[in-house]
């Protein structure tokens, strides 16, 4: 046989094994990713925690209770000056009256 034609197969049967041994990497990885995926999808299930999305409404929940909270504590605190605004006058009326 020529060396050609021998160093030609070679690299045929080289590159090959090099496109089998790929394809088998690719599928070793993409079942260490499944079963990693499972893994910790078990794990969270186990330990309770709750998705992502479900955590980004309570955040949201959370920052639109804190708002409503500081608006009724202004709310608050303006009828507070307002009755005290109201007892200084009815107290000067009395006062008044009984002077």
């Amino acid at each position: 046989m020529d060396k050609t034609i021998m160093k030609s197969a070679l690299l045929n049967d080289l590159a090959g094994f090099a496109g089998a041994a790929y394809s088998v990497a690719n599928g070793v990885r993409e079942e260490i990713k499944t079963v990693a995926k499972n893994q910790i999808n078990g794990l969270s299930a186990r330990m309770d925690l709750v998705p992502r999305s479900e955590l980004d409404t309570v955040e949201i929940l959370a920052q639109k209770t804190r708002e409503e909270t500081d608006t009724l504590k202004k709310q608050i605190t303006d009828m507070q000056a307002h009755i005290n605004e109201l007892q200084e006058r009815l107290t000067t009326l009395e006062d008044a009256i009984t002077s």
